[in-house]
């Protein structure tokens, strides 16, 4: 009794070793009567599996943090790298951000998905180099050639 006063658990038969005092003999006699039945490893039992579905385009941080894998810092990671493309068009684009790793994609990969309607796009005839610079795509080199095509016929 004690033993469990303190906050000790039997999570099997062997766990009775612990107790302080219960020498191998005593063990061994009181074994055939020994039953410990419902008891999880940790304690607790487990947790149902809580299926989660978050649109990429559209999830703010409190959906993101609800991802394995996925804190603070990586959903602002998440939402800055949306705000910098204009949304995103693949689930794939997600390994981009800094800070996810191979393996957090794989984690999260399933839960994900992606509303395309909700994709800001570029008119690449209309925008200023200015805002072709922001764009991670077209940044640099990339965005300087657009300045110099020519304009319709």
């Amino acid at each position: 009794m004690n033993y469990r006063n303190k906050g000790g658990k039997f999570y099997n038969n062997e766990s009775l070793k612990r107790i302080y005092g219960l020498h191998d003999d005593e063990y061994k006699q009181l074994e055939p009567y020994i039953r410990i039945e419902g008891a999880s490893a940790n304690g607790y039992g487990k947790k149902p599996v809580e299926i989660i579905s978050v649109e990429l385009n559209s999830a703010d941080t409190t959906q993101l943090i609800r991802l394995p894998g996925i804190g603070s810092k990586l959903s602002l990671n998440i939402i800055r790298r949306r705000e910098q493309l204009g949304g995103f068009a693949s689930i794939e684009q997600i390994k981009e951000v800094y800070g996810i790793s191979d393996e957090t994609f794989a984690l999260i990969k399933p839960s994900l998905h992606i509303n395309k309607a909700l994709i800001k796009t570029l008119n690449l005839n209309a925008a200023t180099l200015y805002e072709l610079n922001a764009h991670p795509y077209l940044r640099g080199e990339n965005s300087e050639g657009f300045g110099r095509l020519p304009k319709g016929p």
